[in-house]
C-alpha cells in the first residue's frame, strides 16, 4: 500500500475484508468501500495503490493466518489422525470462499499466494509422510495425493452445504478417507 498511516490502511483492509466476506469479489466496488471507509475514493487509491493490490494484501493476511495455525496445529501433542483432520479442516475453514474469484480475476496473486502458501502445503505433506513412516497409512498411497483428496472433500462441503450440516459431512467424509488410507493392522 502506497499510504503511511497504518490506522487507515488496518481500517480500509478490515473494511474490504467485511464486504467480501459479505458479497465476495464480484459482490462490491470501490465506491462501497469508499462509502464504508468514509474516505474519498480517490484517498482509497492513494492508501492501496489498485483494486489488485489491496486483493494481494487480502490474500497474503489469509495465508498468514493459515500457515500460523496449522504450525501450532503440528506443534501440538495429539494423535495422529486428529491432528491430520484439524490441519485440513484448518485449510478448508480459513480459506476464503472468494480466493477463487480473485484468482481468477487477478492471476498473478494466485502464483504470489501459491509461492507463499506451498510452505503450510510441504509442512501438511510432511505431517501425512510422517503417518506413512509411523505405519499409520497405507505406504502405496501417496502423500500429497492424500492432502489434496482430504482438502477437496472439505472445500467442496464448504461451498455446498450449511455450518453445522458441513462439519457433519466433513468428519464423516474424514472417517471414511481415514478407514480406506489406514493399514491393515491399524484397524
Amino acid at each position: 500500500m502506497k499510504y503511511r498511516d497504518e490506522s487507515i490502511e488496518q481500517n480500509v483492509v478490515q473494511k474490504a475484508l467485511a464486504i467480501l466476506d459479505r458479497r465476495g469479489l464480484r459482490g462490491w466496488n470501490m465506491t462501497e468501500l469508499a462509502d464504508e471507509t468514509g474516505l474519498a475514493k480517490n484517498t482509497l487509491y492513494r492508501i492501496i495503490g489498485s483494486k489488485e493490490k489491496l486483493m494481494e494484501q487480502i490474500a497474503e493476511f489469509h495465508c498468514e493466518k493459515i500457515y500460523a495455525k496449522l504450525m501450532q496445529i503440528l506443534e501440538e501433542d495429539g494423535e495422529f489422525f486428529t491432528k491430520l483432520e484439524k490441519l485440513v479442516e484448518t485449510y478448508v475453514e480459513l480459506t476464503p470462499i472468494y480466493f477463487a474469484e480473485i484468482f481468477r480475476e487477478f492471476p498473478r496473486i494466485e502464483s504470489t499466494i501459491s509461492e507463499k502458501n506451498s510452505e503450510a502445503r510441504k509442512k501438511s505433506i510432511q505431517y501425512i509422510k510422517l503417518g506413512k513412516a509411523r505405519g499409520f497409512i497405507r505406504e502405496d498411497l501417496d502423500a500429497e495425493w492424500i492432502f489434496d483428496l482430504l482438502r477437496a472433500v472439505g472445500l467442496h462441503y464448504r461451498a455446498n452445504e450449511s455450518e453445522s450440516e458441513r462439519r457433519e459431512k466433513i468428519r464423516f467424509a474424514f472417517h471414511c478417507i481415514f478407514h480406506g488410507i489406514i493399514k491393515d493392522d491399524q484397524t
